[in-house]
C-alpha cells in the first residue's frame, strides 16, 4: 500500500516566505571540523534551537527527565496527559556531528503532545570523536533494553533518520521485538549523494552537500564505503515485514531524493508507506516551530503513527 500527500497549491506561509527571503542573503562557509570549530557549531545549533524549544514546551506543558541505559544518557519527554503505555523512540539529527535531545524538543514535545505518549531520546555519541559504529551500536542497545518492557514507535530526523532505518533493519535481522511503526523526517540515508536532489545547488536554504554533508559524512563513516548499507541504509535489503512508515520531505529538501527512493523501495515489497512532500519547504522544516507547516506536518505524522498503536 502506498499513499502520497503534498501541498499542491504553490502557496507557503508568510513565516516560510520570510525565512526563505532572509536565507537568500546568506552565504555558505565550509564547516570547520577542528575541535574548536565543532564546539562552536554545536553551541550555535543549541542557541538557535533553544527559544523555540522552550516556547513549545511552555505552550504544551510538557516536561523532561533524564535517565541512563548502559551509560548512555536518555532524555524522556512527557506529555501533559499520557494516553497509553507505548513509547516513541526518537533519534535527533545534526549530520552525526552536532545535535542533541535538547535541540529537538520543538519536535519531540509536539510528538509527545499529539500522540499522548512519552518520548525516549538517547543522546548518542557524535562524530568525529566517535565515528561509526559507535552511535549505531548505542541506539541498538537502548532500543533492545527498552523493548523488553515497551511497545515502541521509532522516529528519526535527518542523520537520526539514517540511524532509525538502520536500526529497524538490524532489529528485523536479529529478530527482537519490531517497532509498531516508523516516522522519518527528511532522512539522510544516502551518504554517497547519488540522488538527483543532492546535485541541485542552492535548492535548500539550510543544507549544503559541498560545505557540510561531505565533511560530516566523512567524519561519521571513517574508512567505510558510503555505498555500504550500514552507512547508507537506502542501499540495504528491505523485507516485506518492515513496519508501516511515514516519510516527510519538502520540494526544497536537499535530501528529497532519499525520501522518494526509500518510499519506492518499501512500496515494492508491500510495506504500508505514507510519503508527504510539502511544497516550498526545506530539510526538516518541522524543526522550525514558528512555521504553520511544521505543526501541520507533525500532526500528520502523529496521526499516521497513532493508527498502528
Amino acid at each position: 500500500m502506498f499513499s502520497e500527500s503534498a501541498t499542491r497549491t504553490g502557496e507557503i506561509s508568510e513565516e516560510a516566505q520570510k525565512f526563505l527571503s532572509n536565507s537568500m542573503e546568506a552565504s555558505w562557509n565550509t564547516v570547520d571540523m577542528t575541535r574548536s570549530g565543532l564546539e562552536s557549531l554545536r553551541a550555535e545549533n543549541s542557541e538557535v534551537a533553544s527559544p523555540g524549544c522552550m516556547a513549545i514546551q511552555k505552550e504544551l506543558s510538557t516536561t523532561t527527565n533524564n535517565t541512563t541505559v548502559k551509560n548512555i544518557k536518555i532524555q524522556w519527554v512527557n506529555p501533559k496527559q499520557i494516553l497509553g503505555p507505548e513509547t516513541i523512540f526518537y533519534l535527533f539529527g545534526g549530520g552525526f556531528i552536532c545535535g542533541s535531545p535538547e535541540d529537538d524538543l520543538s519536535i519531540t514535545a509536539r510528538l509527545a503532545d499529539f500522540m499522548g505518549r512519552r518520548v525516549c531520546v538517547p543522546k548518542y555519541s557524535l562524530s568525529p570523536e566517535n565515528p561509526f559504529p559507535v552511535a549505531y551500536n548505542e541506539i541498538f542497545e537502548v532500543y533492545k533494553n527498552l523493548s523488553f518492557s515497551h511497545k515502541i514507535i521509532i522516529v528519526g530526523e535527518s542523520a537520526g533518520g539514517n540511524l532509525a532505518v538502520g536500526l529497524v533493519l538490524r532489529i528485523l535481522k536479529e529478530k527482537i521485538q519490531s517497532p509498531l511503526a516508523v516516522g522519518l523526517l527528511s532522512p539522510w540515508i544516502d551518504l554517497s549523494h547519488s540522488g538527483e536532489s543532492h546535485k541541485i545547488k542552492n535548492l535548500d536554504p539550510t543544507l549544503s552537500v559541498e560545505h557540510f554533508l561531505v565533511q560530516a559524512g566523512a567524519a561519521y563513516m571513517g574508512n567505510k564505503n558510503p555505498l555500504d548499507p550500514l552507512i547508507s541504509p537506502l542501499f540495504g535489503e528491505f523485507p516485506g515485514n518492515f513496519p508501516p512508515t511515514t516519510i516527510s520531505s519538502g520540494t526544497r529538501d536537499l535530501l528529497m531524493s532519499d525520501s522518494i527512493r526509500l518510499a519506492d523501495k518499501l512500496r515494492d515489497v508491500g510495506v504500508v508507506v505514507d510519503l508527504q512532500v510539502t511544497e516550498g519547504l526545506w530539510h526538516v522544516f518541522e524543526w522550525y516551530p514558528d512555521l504553520p507547516e511544521a505543526r501541520k506536518s507533525l500532526q500528520h505524522i502523529s496521526a499516521f503513527l497513532s493508527k498502528f498503536i
